[in-house]
Formats: structure tokens, sequence, C-alpha cells
């Protein structure tokens, strides 16, 4: 494997960006159970989708495509509060 081989990888590094995805969008849905109105939570399952739609686009042939998202996804995760952040109206 050559260091500049973009589609010869360890498969693994997309199922550890699906497990990041699932984390974030497990926190999402803890939001929306926890939210005060049902705009709330149809906001945080939303969020769920669109990100379940990013991360779905991702192309799962590409080394760097998914080492990219899956820094994002890294980045978001570690930002994320444990009590959702109060939406503005």
């Amino acid at each position: 494997m050559t260091h500049n081989d973009d589609q010869t990888f360890d498969p693994m590094i997309y199922d550890a960006m699906r497990e990041l995805e699932t984390r974030i969008g497990g926190t999402y849905i803890a939001w929306a159970r926890e939210a005060a109105t049902p705009a709330e939570a149809a906001h945080w399952k939303n969020e769920m989708y669109k990100l379940s739609d990013e991360v779905r686009a991702v192309d799962s042939r590409s080394r760097s495509a998914i080492n990219a998202k899956r820094e994002q996804l890294s980045v978001l995760l570690a930002s994320l509060p444990v009590h959702a952040p109060a939406l503005s109206a």
C-alpha cells in the first residue's frame, strides 16, 4: 500500500466514522427526549437526520473523505455539552 493510495486502507476507519455518528446521534436523541417543547424535540431529531445524511454521503472508498469526516465528527462530539444548548427563538 502506498501512502498516497486513497482507495487502499483498513475498512475499520469507516466503521469508526459511523460509530462517531452513532454517538452524536444518540446525544441528539437524548436532547430530543428532554426537550421542553415539541418544536425543540423536532429540532434535535432533524439534526440527527441531517447528520446521518452527511455521513452516508461520504465516499466509503475514499480514505481521505472518511478521515476528513472522522475529524469533523470527533471535534463535534468533543464539543457537545451533556444537556442540550438553548435554542434561539
